[in-house]
């Protein structure tokens, strides 16, 4: 192992390794410090002078936003925990763990400490429901039109009614034995252009429905299953998932 690999920062400051595009300044602005504190702290760099992949110690005040971008989620590191095992419990890889992570020292992790995991994703296709979307790869098949992992699961079907969307969604709230909680936020919306509605379920709902939400996509045309004849597709699917699967949904056939 390299010297600047095992390099420990002293209480106070934050473990960073640089990328392209950093210089102190910008990094001063986002760890709400200063320049020459960042220069005080680490006497032996060249504040003109920093190579992609060099590894610097940040004091900091207030760390950065806790939370992580688009693709990616939370991890808070338990007893016991080391780099290479987060590594392979979530299928990644060092260099992707190291990337999402600029701030992160692999050889110094510490309990109750949150980290971002990239989710790698993987494709569903049905040809009896005619969709195919985007969906955490880490999830695992329970059946097949229902998938679940750690941190959320995914459920589909498909609803005969020929009713417009308006009722559909009513019904889909009211027989539930509020499945959404009492007051479910309802938008309106469109996937490929066909009509559709989110539901977002309350505050109140109750906690064993694991933030469960909906999402209602008017079938282009029709469709049989089991003989009988379908007008719309229905995705269950939690709260914080819902959303990014239904921007990949897509109809096979029209």
């Amino acid at each position: 192992m390299n010297k600047a690999a095992s390099r420990q920062c002293p209480p106070g400051t934050l473990f960073y390794r640089m990328r392209s595009g950093d210089n102190l300044y910008r990094l001063a602005l986002r760890y709400k410090t200063t320049v020459q504190a960042i220069l005080s702290a680490n006497p032996n760099i060249s504040p003109y002078i920093l190579p992609i992949g060099q590894i610097i110690c940040i004091p900091s005040a207030a760390p950065p936003s806790a939370t992580c971008p688009e693709g990616s989620g939370m991890y808070t590191i338990r007893q016991g925990d080391t780099f290479s095992q987060v590594v392979q419990r979530f299928n990644t890889t060092v260099e992707a763990l190291t990337e999402i992570n600029p701030d992160l020292n692999p050889n110094s992790l510490s309990v109750g400490q949150r980290i971002c995991i990239p989710i790698p994703q993987a494709m569903y296709i049905s040809q009896i429901y005619n969709v195919g979307f985007m969906y955490p790869g880490s999830w695992r098949r329970i059946e097949d039109t229902k998938y679940e992992g750690a941190e959320g699961f995914l459920h589909i079907s498909a609803i005969s009614s020929d009713k417009p969307i308006d009722k559909v969604y009513k019904n889909e709230v009211s027989n539930n034995s509020n499945l959404y909680g009492t007051n479910p936020e309802i938008s309106k919306l469109k996937v490929q252009e066909h009509e559709a509605c989110l539901i977002m379920p309350s505050e109140d709902q109750r906690p064993e429905k694991k933030g469960q939400a909906a999402l209602i996509v008017k079938y282009p045309k029709p469709i049989e299953i089991s003989g009988q004849t379908h007008n719309y597709f229905i995705l269950r699917s939690d709260k914080a998932h819902i959303k990014r699967i239904a921007d990949t949904l897509r109809f096979l056939t029209f």
